[in-house]
């Protein structure tokens, strides 16, 4: 009987290179695959071990179950943490499937109600793909991706946005018959999904080093891996068997996203890279970026994540508690709801946005502080942070004030909880109703939007449309220090406020105010 070997082959190779744990002796033969439209799929779902067949059989053509279904995801993953099933009533402790669906419970894929998880109920399409869009946390896509669908109407509310997310990333392709999402599915039409997410599955063993990678989105699982000097073309996920072990990767690229389900440390060296998202879903991961290594957008979906290290994260949306981040310059958003997330020493409450300032190596800690520890050179504060902390006397007090009367409405605001530039706008002069504050603007100077002369004129601060800032040394007119719209990661300036005793400048932006230690 021919041998299908475009999966074996990406496992094979590591095989040889650094050794497989807990792969077949001896590719298994199955009669009822031969012939069989999914030939291929079923060939390297039994290779890959995701199917078991029974009597030299698949039954390609049964209905899955949601047993079945919970018993691959646990295998693609080497699943082997379980969930307490003692007030589950319909999974008996002595069936086959009770450790997997014991698995797909607490890796939070699986859902039942009423106490039931209807193990050997035949599972529909929108149930098999919201359970699949879970294990490989796909989210979102186009609103409109399925209205070219016929029967899109007959997709349930609750599985719109995981049938969306299949069939934007190319796994769900629907096709005459549309999506079908009420109809039950059989094993070979889930493996040929199940294929086109995941094409190499490496399970390396322990301390393995990893030089070759064969396939499109490539599953890893192991203890303490170090996959090193390859490029994958798709989706890299971390494997929940790689259980609290380490991954190193070392001048890897990711052209996809990186999910780490498993493990608890990751660490980035070289010039690795991913250009999609990374998603963390593992219990306390420690990430760190090294210099020349960079990750785009990190979703934290876990409680006590960590990201440290001298590269660069553009950004890190915390869905989790307790994620701190200290990489420089990287934008930490905090969901609502979302409790001690940290921006470098600065506390980012739930709901709110914070960068970490350049120079920040802490995790811990709070801004708004000027004394008891070393500031860093440069701070930032979002308008909550600055109407909070902020004291109501000296520089600071004078920048909470002037935030308070951007939000005066009898200014014309259309929000008095808001603030608005356009009340700046035009105007070259703006003093607050008290008449006790009065931004120093330069509008004759091109490109300057805010500036501020030292009292012992030696000094002139100019903030540029453009982001940036520069200290200029009024005697000789030589620029002493530059600040770039990228380190003051701040939005479009709208006034300077000069500290005279403490010696910080706070840049008002559109965004935020930024805390800078003066030059």
């Amino acid at each position: 009987m021919k041998r299908f070997p475009r999966i074996a082959s990406c496992v094979l190779c590591l095989a040889l290179m650094c050794g497989i744990a807990g792969l077949p002796a001896a590719a298994a033969v199955f009669s009822d695959a031969e012939g069989h439209w999914a030939q291929q799929a079923l060939a390297d779902a039994a290779d890959n071990g995701l199917l078991r067949g029974a009597d030299g059989k698949l039954m390609p053509n049964g209905l899955l179950t949601r047993s079945e279904l919970a018993a691959i995801m646990a295998r693609a993953v080497q699943a082997t943490a379980t969930a307490d099933l003692s007030q589950v009533s319909d999974v008996p402790a002595g069936a086959w499937y009770a450790s997997d669906m014991a698995k797909a419970v607490q890796m939070e894929i699986l859902q039942g109600s009423g106490g039931m998880l209807r193990p050997t109920d035949p599972i529909t399409r929108q149930e098999t793909f919201t359970v699949l869009a879970r294990a490989l946390a796909l989210t979102g896509g186009d609103a409109d991706t399925l209205s070219r669908f016929a029967d899109s109407s007959a997709v349930a509310d609750w599985a719109r946005s995981s049938m969306t997310a299949l069939v934007d990333a190319g796994l769900v392709v629907g096709g005459d018959a549309g999506l079908r999402p009420q109809d039950t599915i059989t094993r070979a039409e889930f493996v040929t999904v199940m294929q086109r997410a995941i094409d190499c599955y490496i399970a390396a063993k322990d301390g393995a080093v990893i030089t070759e990678v064969s396939g499109t989105n490539v599953m890893l699982t192991g203890q303490d891996l170090h996959l090193k000097d390859v490029v994958i073309v798709g989706d890299l996920y971390i494997g929940d068997g790689v259980n609290a072990g380490t991954v190193t990767l070392e001048n890897v690229t990711v052209k996809g996203r990186l999910v780490v389900r498993g493990g608890s440390a990751l660490s980035l060296k070289g010039t690795s890279s991913v250009s999609g998202d990374t998603v963390l879903l593992s219990a306390g991961p420690a990430v760190n970026v090294a210099s020349g290594s960079s990750l785009g957008l990190v979703v934290v979906n876990s409680n006590s994540a960590t990201l440290s290290g001298s590269g660069t994260v553009k950004a890190v949306t915390a869905n989790g508690d307790n994620c701190a981040v200290s990489i420089p310059g990287t934008v930490v958003t905090a969901a609502s709801g979302a409790t001690g997330t940290t921006a470098g020493t600065i506390a980012v409450s739930g709901g709110s946005t914070v960068t970490v300032p350049k120079g920040s190596t802490s995790t811990g800690g709070s801004g708004g502080s000027d004394g008891g520890t070393t500031v860093p050179a440069i701070q930032l504060y979002t308008y909550n942070e600055v109407d909070s902390q902020f004291k109501n006397t000296g520089a600071q007090g004078t920048v909470k004030q002037f935030l308070a009367f951007l939000a005066d409405p009898a200014y014309g605001t259309d929000n008095d909880s808001a603030i608005s530039a356009l009340t700046l706008s035009n105007s070259t002069t703006f003093v607050n109703k008290d008449f006790t504050l009065e931004p120093s603007i330069f509008p004759s100077l091109r490109n300057v939007s805010a500036s501020y002369m030292t009292a012992d004129r030696t000094r002139l601060y100019l903030a540029y449309k453009t982001g940036g800032m520069d200290c200029v040394n009024m005697s000789t007119g030589a620029v002493i220090k530059s600040y770039t719209a990228e380190e003051l990661s701040a939005g479009a300036p709208l006034l300077l406020v000069y500290d005279e005793s403490a010696k910080f400048v706070y840049l008002v932006t559109e965004d935020g105010v930024t805390k800078i230690k003066a030059s």
